[in-house]
């Protein structure tokens, strides 16, 4: 009986640490979610924004964007200050729009082409919501037709949450919080509270074909009015160990929440190539 009696003990002992350690995991969870969500939340205050995105691989340019984003429409202009072809996209949430710059072997003269008109999953529909810059750890080029809500692991109850801890990253203090789904691949995020709140750093790692395949990106946030926005992004993208070439990706001439004309998400009126 004495022998029941401490078998029973250490059972309910057992019990209490495993209710404790769910106790934990469930507080864990709850925080992350919350602040993730906050960050969200953030992000789509921001219904008005015009920037120009710039990326640079090896100290090359690759491209370089104006952008316009008024709610779901969004435009994109291209090649404006680089050698690819101009263009012009605009996506709402059905379609999205393309204009070409067409040139005149003759005379060297340009004029806006027809509008192509696609459906709004084109594979060659340059156009992405500005606001998951900062959020997804990925070159610009690989964003498109990624949106805010869809496409971000923010708030997402699938991945499990491991860890919520306060530190110092950079001389400000931070909070990291760690997200896994199983043994595959996780994902850890820095979230300063007193800038948005605002992701300032992701790193994301998952195993793809017997290789560790890992990107960590820097944020550098800077204040525009009363709110915050990326600057810049510096992306680090290792497969197996080696490391690819650092990208950067820099947000300039930015305004948030400011008026945006609704004739600019409109192809038919666009000047003339040369009043650009």
């Amino acid at each position: 009986m004495f022998r029941n009696c401490q078998t029973t003990i250490i059972l309910l002992a057992l019990l209490s640490l495993l209710g404790q350690e769910a106790s934990a995991q469930d507080d864990v969870a709850e925080r992350a979610l919350k602040l993730e969500r906050e960050v969200l939340a953030y992000r789509e205050s921001l219904v008005n924004i015009q920037a120009e995105i710039s990326e640079k691989r090896g100290g090359r340019t690759t491209l370089k964007w104006k952008v316009w984003q008024k709610g779901d429409r969004i435009r994109f202009d291209r090649g404006w200050a680089t050698r690819e072809r101009p263009a012009i996209f605009v996506k709402d949430d059905k379609h999205v729009y393309c204009r070409r710059l067409v040139t005149r072997a003759a005379d060297n003269s340009s004029r806006w082409g027809d509008i192509e008109v696609n459906p709004v999953d084109w594979d060659a529909g340059l156009v992405f919501d500005v606001r998951v810059l900062g959020i997804i750890p990925t070159s610009p080029i690989s964003l498109y037709h990624r949106t805010l809500s869809a496409d971000t692991v923010l708030g997402k109850t699938r991945l499990q949450r491991t860890a919520f801890e306060r530190e110092i990253l950079n001389g400000d203090e931070v909070v990291r919080i760690e997200m896994s789904s199983g043994e595959s691949s996780s994902e850890t995020i820095w979230i300063d509270e007193t800038k948005g709140p605002s992701v300032v750093r992701v790193r994301y790692r998952a195993h793809y074909k017997g290789q560790l395949v890992e990107e960590l990106m820097q944020v550098e946030l800077q204040q525009v009015g009363d709110n915050w926005f990326p600057a810049q992004l510096a992306t680090q993208r290792y497969t197996g160990g080696s490391p690819i070439p650092k990208e950067f990706v820099t947000i300039s001439n930015v305004h948030l929440n400011e008026e945006i004309d609704d004739n600019l998400f409109d192809l038919e009126q666009l000047p003339p190539p040369t009043d650009r």
